[in-house]
Parts: C-alpha cells; structure tokens; sequence
C-alpha cells in the first residue's frame, strides 16, 4: 500500500517536473522570438537611417536643418 502512495507520488513530481521544463521550453522560444523581432526592427531603423542621410546628405545639427 505504502509502496504504491510513493510510486504515485513519484510519477506526479514527474509530471509536474515535465510540465515545469516544457513551460520553460516555450517561454525561452518566445523570448528567443521576440530577440530575434527587436534586432531585426533595429537593423531595419538604422538601415532607413543610413539610406535618408546618403540621399539627404549630411544633417547640419547645430542649425536643426535636418527636415527643412
């Protein structure tokens, strides 16, 4: 009887150690999803910066001439 309680016991921490490592499985995929997401946006905001200061020319930022 006793032995049975524990071997219950034993595949219920299973169990739950297996759902535990899968939530963290997931939740490490989406971190890795939403890092991935932010280095691309930040390539592509400095890539449109690079290409509007090549096809604007050089800002003048001591006069803010910039977007006149």
């Amino acid at each position: 009887m006793e032995k049975n309680l524990l071997l219950k016991q034993v595949n219920i921490a299973q169990y739950q150690g297996e759902s535990t490592a899968n939530a963290a499985s997931e939740s490490f995929d989406e971190l890795l999803t939403t890092a991935r997401a932010l280095v691309l946006g930040t390539v592509s905001l400095l890539h449109s910066v690079v290409l509007t200061i090549k096809v604007m020319g050089q800002p003048n930022i001591s006069g803010w001439s910039f977007f006149s």
